[in-house]
């Protein structure tokens, strides 16, 4: 059996804490955290196949054969993939991992692109590298810096430089919302969790609040989530636990949040396809047997005009249970 080793060295400090991690509050964050585990779980399958539908999903590459290098480009350091697994596995995780990047710094992320060489037996193969950015990048003519915290420097150095070249930005789609619309929506959630909280202290001490109406205040809370969280058409798992939604209203926010995860994925996967040939790559990726934008669209379209049951939008919403 041959025996291979990546070797690389990255410039970038792995453990540097984020100032601000949106969308994960240590405290609380409720709303904050089934928001970003419904995107990360199901932007991408977990899976190729789909045992009730008999459909199955994969990434395919265009081109010459680049699958090493493919998969060792983008399978993140902490990933639950493997360069053994297919390649639409790594990718699928690739996309999921990154999601939750744009979501916990707030619409934006940096990646360092390291050099990278894989020795064997017999041959050495030059390879790239992803490694996220943690922390706080600011940028000063045309480098980027790092900064180290101050309970991890050593001796007067304050940041790390990683020329332009060697960085990666990825932007969440416009089509979602600015940066600023994405610090704001977890801004929003952690006020309506902390208000949500309040009122289960003031349900518990009716004595001093008497008469107060807990489950009518809950339920505001909940419309007041769906209002904050409409450009993506989150259904706050209204299928699972929202008992005022009607049946209608609850296939159509669940289309409309496929659509919002269409959209992400898609506009992930094309960014690294201009990554792959800003590095010299001669390869495309696509998505083969997943539902797109279009196909939501579509689906909520038919759905207004009566002419989709709840069924067919059911199948496209868990197209690969």
């Amino acid at each position: 059996m041959r025996q291979q080793k990546l070797n690389y060295q990255a410039l970038t400090l792995w453990n540097v804490p984020d100032e601000k991690r949106y969308f994960y509050k240590q405290m609380g964050g409720l709303y904050s955290h089934m928001f970003t585990e419904d995107v990360t779980n199901n932007v991408a399958p977990f899976r190729s196949y789909s045992s009730r539908n008999k459909k199955t999903f994969e990434v395919i590459a265009s081109g010459i054969s680049l699958e090493l290098e493919l998969k060792t480009l983008f399978h993140l350091p902490y990933s639950n993939s493997s360069s053994y697994e297919p390649l639409s596995d790594v990718i699928f995780d690739f996309i999921r991992g990154v999601s939750g990047f744009l979501l916990g710094s707030g619409g934006k992320c940096f990646f360092e692109i390291v050099d990278a060489t894989l020795k064997d037996d017999d041959m050495t193969k030059s390879l790239f590298v992803l490694r996220p950015i943690h922390g706080k990048v600011i940028k000063f003519g045309r480098t980027y810096y790092q900064v180290i915290p101050k309970e991890m420097r050593e001796g007067n150095k304050k940041s790390i430089a990683v020329p332009q070249s060697k960085i990666w930005i990825l932007e969440i789609s416009r089509e979602l919302g600015t940066i600023k619309d994405i610090v704001a929506l977890s801004d929003n959630l952690d006020k309506l969790e902390n208000a949500s909280l309040l009122g289960s202290n003031i349900a518990m001490s009716q004595k001093e609040y008497y008469g107060f109406e807990f489950n009518k205040f809950h339920r505001n809370i909940d419309e007041k989530i769906l209002q904050v969280t409409n450009k993506w058409g989150w259904d706050m798992r209204m299928a699972l636990n929202n008992k005022y939604g009607l049946e209608y209203f609850m296939f159509y926010r669940m289309l409309r949040f496929s659509y919002s995860l269409a959209v992400l994925r898609t506009d992930i996967l094309s960014k690294m396809n201009i990554l792959l040939r800003r590095l010299g790559y001669d390869v495309t990726l696509s998505l083969s047997g997943i539902p797109t934008s279009n196909d939501y669209l579509n689906a909520i379209k038919k759905m207004e005009e009566r002419q989709l049951s709840f069924k067919e939008a059911s199948d496209l919403i868990h197209y690969s249970l």
